[in-house]
């Protein structure tokens, strides 16, 4: 709100201008204390120790010429508004005044009492808006500000949980194939190399053939991390990377020796390690 008396401060170094101005204002019927200073070094001190609601600034001051003057209150005192005071031929200067900051601009030659005093109210007004929209701004930017921290968070967060869920699955999926390969497929095959009535070999080729559905999506993908190997080559591939022997794996796999090697040597080829020196084991375990 506007106050009902007005503190102004009159930074002028005409006493001419001083007293037409301060006359001015003493025959409004507004209720107005002037403080007038003719150098801007003793009104940067007046307002530091008193409460000044507007700025009469000259801009043709002794210690401070053109915008110098306008830019030091502005950097001090920016919540205080300023009316620069131009002659007639400096119309110019007053509006490069107001884009740097002052409020408004006055011709000193065409103020009258009732013009400078609206003059004054509407200038103040006005600062009370900007610094209001300014602070508004300035919350709403640090709002948006702390918003975007906590949305920058979430989504670390929801990236670590992502990350542990395909660690998690495709873990799971690795627990799967292995225990497919190690396990239950060599079971099926000795079951199935053993002397069984006609019903149980039907049950165990629906077991397996059901068994191979389950689990193909994880060996497709194995199948593609491998280069397109075949079922078997998989399986022998990943008796490699666990370090198992040949004759490990044939007596795992029920196949023979010479079939593991077969193998070892279709993954070489296709791994391109056909006529090197690298270790079969140490290149798929490069490829995890």
């Amino acid at each position: 709100m506007t106050p009902s008396v007005l503190k102004v401060l009159l930074i002028e170094d005409s006493p001419n201008d001083v007293f037409f101005i301060s006359t001015l204002l003493s025959e409004t019927a507004e209720e107005v204390i002037i403080e007038h200073f003719d150098r801007l070094t003793d009104g940067l001190a007046a307002i530091k120790n008193g409460n000044i609601n507007i700025i009469l600034l000259d801009l043709g001051l002794p210690d401070s010429q053109g915008m110098d003057g306008l830019k030091v209150l502005q950097k001090k005192f920016g919540d205080i508004p300023i009316i620069v005071l131009t002659g007639l031929s400096d119309e110019l200067t007053g509006i490069m005044a107001v884009h740097e900051g002052a409020q408004d601009y006055l011709i000193k030659d065409q103020i009258t009492g009732n013009f400078l005093i609206k003059a004054i109210r509407y200038a103040m007004e006005r600062k009370h808006n900007e610094v209001i929209l300014t602070k508004f701004n300035d919350e709403l930017q640090m709002k948006v500000a702390e918003r975007t921290r906590e949305l920058e968070d979430v989504n670390t967060a929801l990236k670590v949980l992502l990350k542990q869920r395909e660690n998690d699955q495709k873990e799971l999926e690795e627990k799967i194939v292995a225990n497919m390969q190690e396990v239950i497929m060599p079971c099926l095959e000795r079951m199935k190399k053993s002397r069984l009535d006609i019903k149980c070999a039907a049950y165990l080729d629906l077991l397996e053939s059901n068994l191979i559905e389950i689990t193909s999506p994880f060996f497709q993908s194995l199948t593609a991390k491998y280069y397109n190997l075949t079922y078997a080559e998989v399986q022998v591939v990943n008796f490699i990377r666990e370090g198992k022997s040949s004759k490990a794996i044939a007596e795992l796999l029920d196949i023979s020796i010479g079939t593991v090697d077969f193998h070892r040597n279709n993954v070489r080829k296709k791994l391109g390690l056909t006529n090197t020196k690298i270790s079969l084991r140490t290149h798929l375990l490069s490829l995890k």
